[in-house]
């Protein structure tokens, strides 16, 4: 477990001692975050951002917060990070900053959501986490993030969706109403939902008590 702790200003900078800073920092002195919010992270377009970096650097600073084996742990910006290294890169800007490991995720988790580049399984599960790790409380975590608590409630429940559920909507065969809906039944035999999910392959919801009458188009 590594530990953070604050580190000085470079010297010359006129920043007092321990402020933040912005520097090119080494990439083999920066490690990727464990904790990073962002867990499904496509390598589409990747190689595209690589090859703009190669032309043009990379124009906004990363976020990193200091370790004390003397490297630093990215806090956000870990796919320009992977980026920079595609194209050969040796130095990244970024961003020093002295913050928690609380703090840091909220830092990491507030960015990733502004940019919309979280899945609604990634969302749940730093929520999840902030509420159970953290002991945040679901209110304190609506308003750090600006969030309705029906939002907030129902991005937590998605960690809790039977595998094969998870998996229809991770490869969006179903909507994430229809993975609600089928959250509220969880305690309904695998078999039985399985049943009632089974109209889904079509593009269609059809409970599995359906007469004929309406149906959900996913």
């Amino acid at each position: 477990q590594t530990t953070a702790v604050p580190v000085p200003a470079p010297a010359g900078n006129p920043a007092a001692p321990f402020a933040s800073y912005i520097a090119a920092l080494p990439l083999n002195r920066i490690v990727p975050n464990p904790q990073n919010p962002r867990r499904e992270m496509a390598d589409e377009g990747l190689q595209e951002l690589a090859e703009s970096i190669r032309r043009l650097n990379v124009e906004s600073p990363i976020l990193v917060m200091p370790l004390a084996n003397g490297t630093f742990r990215i806090v956000y910006g870990e796919r320009r990070f992977r980026a920079s290294q595609l194209a050969g890169k040796t130095t990244i800007p970024a961003k020093v900053e002295h913050m928690t490991d609380e703090q840091a995720e909220i830092r990491a988790l507030h960015e990733n959501i502004q940019r919309e580049n979280m899945t609604p399984f990634d969302e749940g599960r730093a929520f999840e986490n902030l509420h159970k790790n953290r002991n945040m409380s679901i209110p304190e975590i609506c308003a750090t993030f600006a969030k309705g608590r029906a939002y907030v409630e129902n991005r937590m429940n998605l960690t809790k969706l039977i595998p094969e559920i998870a998996s229809l909507l991770r490869q969006k065969e179903i909507t994430l109403e229809i993975a609600h809906t089928t959250h509220r039944c969880r305690k309904a035999p695998t078999t039985n939902i399985s049943k009632a999910m089974a109209g889904t392959r079509g593009g269609v919801f059809r409970p599995k008590n359906s007469t004929g009458g309406s149906s959900t188009r996913i």
